[in-house]
């Protein structure tokens, strides 16, 4: 579907001067149709009574007949030709009170092509209508570019926006004026005064006492100037994101402001009113769609509609069984060449020139046959023709504020709609009184009169709005944190209208809004639950003495008292009469001697409520009846009224590759794994790199060193994801630590490439002559970089991380960023398998072999690479909905222990480091041995200087002396036999 406006391309068309203050303003914008191809469309608006501008009703819509013609839009940058249309147009409105004429013209530009693709085009004259403040010329101007956008995958489609050419302010009034904005590809839209001479040439911020809003586009104007016309001169802008500081397109919007008397028996509130009307409609081509448009108030004079070539709009008619009541027809039937999202507004006017608030519908144009067909839910909301993959928005019926919305998701299927900003009036006026009892401004009634009508507000079996349950229960809340300020304010009547209240939220009727409200991440019935536990609570202050209370409701059972210990056994069954509560197997018992004296309590049970809270809770999915898990959970705070538990995240290691979501009563059992196998693998990748570290003399080559790399990588990751993977509470820190899990995973699949690719060069190049080590393992490192740069950039960080974990979301499909790599590294790395192991089979050494023996050492080959080539990583991607959960056990057994089969089959049973420890404990006892002969030699030396003395002393022990002598002869034998051996040692290394 296309977008019918002009994106980022600056439209400046340039009108030649003609004599008379005739022009009221326009805009231009554009849409990308094909290649260079784009169509842009002007509306403009002049002075009926001007030559050449008296458009008439049979003139409407006549393709035959042609207004203006003074001027050119010009193309101001990228283009050959300045020239591109004159500007005639169609005539699709007038107004001969306010003496305006409005109309619009399409126009095919084929553009040249440009190193950056982006196109100015301007309009511009010198004859605005006299203005207040003076100025006369007038610069229209629009930016286009044309280049494919790296986030959408698309051109961009430019925001879209209209205003009637003139809107009329009584003087002396304050007006919030509300710019209408859409845009295509849902990027962030922002207003804001055109400037210089080349946007607004002399109307650049000539609207005194105005203020513009550029986030909502709402301009407030104090109409406090003098009588007469103001020119609105505005940029409309889209941003990708809210960061973002260049826009991705400009179009221009410029309009009047009329300010006429103000009559002294008129209010500044008393002017026209539109009846709603449909926020957004889709209609298919060559379809009619019918709008009528009603006003209210006293003498209608006109009802103007900014409208499209060939759409119609009757003259005005009055209800006829009314006096203030008017309205006008539109109809319009939508060819191919409409296909796309048109602005349509409304504004009326009484006989004095009062204007209404201007009501404004999208409408989309669709050729798509995937319609979700008209629809009427159960709050009697009726949901027209909508196209696939779009919202309607709608008012929300009956005595309620705001919108709803639905979503037809593809194939025209309708999802349920949604409620959650649509709040009675009722319920808004009561939520205004307990903001008062909060500041302390309330009568000692005010509480039972609240809950009262709340209980009368949420009475009835047609079940109430998500909005509705929302803002009863933050109503239940600010009572209960009122109370438990001003205990003297509870009585037992009210905890009784608690009660009800409860029941009448939790009611069956109201389930599928509390399941609503789950879904869109606001709560669910958290907030109820938490209200009736404070309020409770209340009362074990506020009563003395033992007693027991017991409100007994169909959805609900609240317990509250004080009692010895020994007697606290909850639910108190002897005084409850539903048989839900029978039938359960919940029970709360204090055990006797537990506290001394009176222990206050209280309890609330909940029938039918599991399935109503927030999936983010830890609940145990096995148990029959649902039950609180207590796994992975400790003691937060604990008081004599409560304790508060919190629940560690799960550390599931499959969801690195997994493409569907874990089961919930499979996350514990798969965090045990994944948390002691990562463990298992540091360990034993850390024994790795220390034992490669002291034998690397002996072992060093190119697929060691390759191999180190992917050891200090796994570790790496594997500690940054037990540390990092739950680190939710912080957007920022967990981002960044789903941005270095991107990069250090997607390292290690490049090491395993690496490491995939030096072992096929050893089994079929035999005796490689070039190392490339040098440059393999720096791109190992880069390449990664590069892609996580890209992504993150590409994204802008939209994915990386969530409330469940720090890792790429499926929801943003930046899943796909990791898995994609890594499926095609596993391909290559499968296929280089293939090849080394055929290879070596087809080998002299064992063609000759039984099959028996190949099969072995086939067997044995690939137990060794596998651990190394991360083949083991695919079964992650087949888990993609819950009847192959079986993959993600494999995918974490397998994974997780990946750094203990590299230790085990590249370490402990790895030849070469068999051999380089053995030579490494050959130079150890070589050097134990070095060390004793330095000193048997020393002690010989001593001996024999020892011995000459005695010689000299005692000749007479001949004997004694032959033996010393005939030990030295030895000595000497066994140094030159050591010698010799440690000689021959290092020879062998």
């Amino acid at each position: 579907m296309h977008v019918d406006i002009v994106i980022t391309v600056l439209i400046l068309t340039k009108l030649i001067s003609v004599s008379g203050s005739h022009f009221r303003g326009g805009m231009i914008t554009w849409k990308h149709i094909d290649n260079q191809q784009i169509e842009i469309t002007y509306k403009l608006s002049f002075r009926r009574d001007y030559g050449g501008h008296s458009c008439k009703v049979y003139d409407m819509f006549n393709s035959d007949v042609t207004f203006g013609g003074g001027g050119q839009l010009e193309c101001y940058t990228g283009c050959h030709s300045a020239s591109l249309a004159d500007m005639s147009y169609y005539c699709t409105d007038f107004s001969e009170k306010d003496n305006w004429t409005y109309g619009q013209r399409t126009v095919n530009v084929s553009l040249p092509t440009t190193s950056d693709n982006i196109y100015q085009f301007r309009f511009s004259g010198g004859a605005w209508i006299d203005l207040i403040g003076g100025g006369s010329s007038w610069s229209l101007l629009s930016t286009a570019n044309i280049s494919k956008r790296q986030d959408i995958g698309r051109i961009n489609s430019p925001p879209i926006s209209s205003a009637l050419p003139v809107v009329q302010f009584k003087q002396g009034c304050f007006y919030s004026l509300t710019i209408p904005v859409e845009d295509k590809d849902n990027d962030i839209i922002r207003c804001r005064w055109a400037s210089g001479s080349i946007e607004c040439a002399d109307v650049c911020n000539s609207l005194v006492n105005s203020d513009l809003n550029k986030d909502t586009c709402v301009l407030s104007y104090n109409a406090t100037g003098l009588i007469g016309a103001y020119a609105v001169a505005l940029q409309i802008e889209d941003f990708a994101t809210g960061q973002t500081a260049n826009p991705l397109s400009s179009v221009p919007l410029q309009f009047l402001i009329n300010v006429t008397q103000h009559d002294s028996n008129d209010t500044c509130e008393m002017k026209p009113v539109l009846e709603d009307i449909n926020s957004v409609v889709v209609v298919p081509v060559n379809t009619t769609y019918r709008q009528t448009i009603v006003a209210m108030g006293i003498g209608i004079s006109e009802i103007n509609a900014l409208t499209l070539k060939d759409i119609s709009k009757s003259r005005l008619f009055k209800y006829v069984t009314s006096t203030d009541k008017w309205y006008v027809n539109i109809t319009w039937t939508p060819t191919e060449m409409d296909i796309g999202s048109h602005i349509l507004c409304y504004m009326a006017f009484d006989s004095i020139s009062q204007a209404s608030e201007k009501k404004c519908t999208t409408v989309y144009v669709t050729n798509s046959t995937n319609l979700c067909r008209e629809n009427v839910d159960k709050f009697n909301t009726t949901w027209s023709i909508t196209a696939e993959n779009t919202f309607a928005i709608l008012p929300c019926t009956g005595e309620y504020t705001a919108n709803a919305s639905r979503y037809c998701s593809s194939g025209g299927n309708w999802e349920e709609p949604a409620y959650r900003n649509c709040i009675s009036k009722s319920l808004q006026h009561l939520k205004s009184l307990t903001a008062k009892l909060l500041s302390g401004d309330s009568v000692d009634t005010l509480v039972s009169t609240i809950l009262g009508d709340l209980e009368n507000i949420t009475k009835g079996n047609d079940g109430l709005r998500s909005g509705d349950l929302l803002t009863s229960s933050a109503v239940l809340n600010d009572i209960a944190k009122y109370v438990t300020e001003n205990t003297e304010k509870l009585t037992v009547d009210q905890l009784q209208i608690f009660g009800s209240l409860c029941d009448n939220l939790l009611d069956e009727s109201n389930h599928q809004s509390w399941e609503e409200l789950n879904d869109k991440g606001s709560g669910g019935v958290t907030l109820l639950v938490n209200a009736v536990t404070e309020y409770n609570n209340a009362f074990n202050d506020v009563v003395d003495g033992k007693f027991s209370l017991i409100v007994e409701k169909e959805n609900v059972v609240i317990e509250v008292g004080k009692a010895s210990s020994d007697e606290i056994i909850v639910p108190d069954r002897s005084k409850t009469s539903d048989s839900w509560i029978a039938d359960s197997a919940t029970e709360i018992k204090l055990k006797t001697n537990r506290c001394s004296g009176l222990t206050g309590y209280s309890s609330t049970f909940y029938r039918n409520i599991s399935r109503l809270f927030p999936e983010y809770l830890i609940l145990n999915g096995n148990s029959v009846n649902g039950a609180w898990s207590s796994f992975g959970s400790r003691v937060v705070d604990a008081t004599d009224s409560y304790t508060t538990c919190e629940y560690n995240h799960t550390t599931n290691f499959a969801i690195l590759m997994s493409p569907g979501r874990t089961p919930l009563s499979h996350q514990l059992p798969l965090s045990l794994i994944s948390a002691i196998g990562c463990g298992v693998s540091i360990l034993f990748l850390v024994i790795t790199v220390v034992v490669h570290f002291v034998l690397w003399n002996y072992v060093a080559n190119d697929r060691t060193k390759t191999l180190m790399n992917l050891c200090v990588a796994l570790i790496l990751s594997y500690v940054i994801f037990l540390a990092g993977i739950t680190r939710t509470d912080n957007k920022v820190v967990c981002s960044a630590i789903a941005v270095t899990l991107h990069y250090m995973f997607l390292t290690d699949f490049a090491l395993m490439l690496a490491e995939a690719i030096h072992i096929m060069r050893m089994v079929v190049i035999i005796f490689p002559t070039r190392s490339i080590v040098h440059k393999l393992i720096p791109a190992c490192w880069i390449v990664p970089a590069g892609i996580v740069g890209i992504s993150a950039s590409a994204t802008r960080l939209n994915g990386y991380g969530n409330q469940q974990f720090c890792w790429l979301t499926l929801e943003s499909n930046l899943i796909w960023a990791f898995i994609g790599p890594a499926l095609l590294v596993i391909l290559i790395n499968f296929i280089i398998i293939i090849i080394t192991v055929h290879k070596m089979m087809t080998t002299r050494g064992l063609a000759a072999k039984s099959l028996k023996e190949k099969s072995k050492i086939g067997l044995k080959s690939i137990c060794v690479i596998l651990p190394l080539f991360g083949v083991t990583w695919v079964l992650g991607a087949f888990s993609v909905n819950d009847d192959l959960v079986i993959f993600q056990y494999l995918f974490a057994i397998f994974n997780s222990l990946q750094g203990l089969f590299i230790c085990l089959f590249h370490c402990f049973l790895n030849k070469q480091v068999r051999l380089g420890y053995r030579k490494y404990q050959n130079r150890r006892n070589a050097n134990r041995m070095d060390s004793k002969l330095s000193t048997d030699s020393s002690n010989y030396d001593s001996n024999k200087t020892q011995q000459r003395i005695n010689d000299n002393r005692v000749q007479k022990k001949e004997t004694k002396h032959y033996k010393n002598e005939s030990q030295d002869q030895k000595v000497q034998s066994n140094l030159r036999y050591k010698y010799t051996n440690s000689a021959y040692s290092q020879d062998g290394y």
